[in-house]
């Protein structure tokens, strides 16, 4: 995923000619990655600068007579425990030479493979699994490239609260979702402090599981098979 953000000035002080930067992030930790990463802007002939606070910086460049400028951004992430990832550039400016940092500026949010190792004082709630067409078959047959999210119940409203971050479900329908609960959240709970959770699940539609009990802050012990035709339907967006 990609968005637009906010370098602080100190990182162009000294890069009067920059034209574009990126900055990859791990969303479980909440840090920069500059390591063991490669960042390629497609368009830009060039190759990018480390900056110190670990962004990746194009410098200006011009074809023909017209400045530059990337279409897409692509993340090798290597054998980082992320999956690689291929966003679409921001939007050209209309005035290179006078655009301002928010528009010559992505972040891209990596997305944690199930090999991520997630640490107890992350304070993040992880779910693996894996999502078929029908459990019940044989050969099962995996669901590639569904989008994959954890919802959690407000004790105080009653109502789902969808975490921030997607994933996706890869070659053999695995999926590694996660949340980071807001500091004030009042998440339902039972008396062994258990927390309430359903998984949703973006296809041509949006299905559902029904509410199940995981450990708060930490990667569940059990790993979710998810039948993709008995997961709830009629769902509400």
């Amino acid at each position: 995923m990609a968005a637009n953000f906010i370098v602080s000035p100190d990182e162009f002080a000294y890069q009067r000619n920059t034209l574009f930067a990126v900055e990859v992030l791990d969303p479980v930790s909440l840090t920069i990655v500059r390591h063991g990463v490669r960042v390629t802007a497609v368009g830009l002939k060039r190759e990018p600068i480390v900056s110190y606070g670990g962004r990746f910086v194009w410098l200006e460049e011009k074809d023909g007579e017209e400045y530059a400028w990337p279409t897409r951004l692509i993340v090798d992430a290597g054998d980082l425990p992320f999956e690689s990832a291929d966003v679409v550039a921001p939007p050209r400016p209309a005035n290179i030479p006078k655009a301002t940092q928010e528009e010559r500026l992505a972040r891209i949010v990596l997305q944690p493979k199930s090999s991520y190792a997630f640490r107890g004082g992350d304070g993040v709630l992880a779910v693996q699994g894996r999502l078929v067409e029908d459990a019940q078959a044989d050969p099962k047959v995996p669901v590639v490239g569904a989008s994959v999210r954890l919802r959690w119940q407000d004790a105080d409203s009653g109502q789902w609260r969808n975490a921030p971050v997607q994933a996706l479900t890869y070659q053999f329908g695995e999926f590694l979702t996660f949340i980071r609960m807001p500091p004030l959240a009042s998440p339902v709970v039972n008396a062994a402090g258990l927390m309430s959770v359903v998984i949703r699940v973006r296809r041509d539609e949006l299905r559902e599981t029904t509410p199940f009990l995981v450990p708060q802050g930490q990667v569940s012990p059990t790993v979710q098979e998810l039948d993709w035709s008995r997961l709830q339907r009629n769902v509400n967006p």
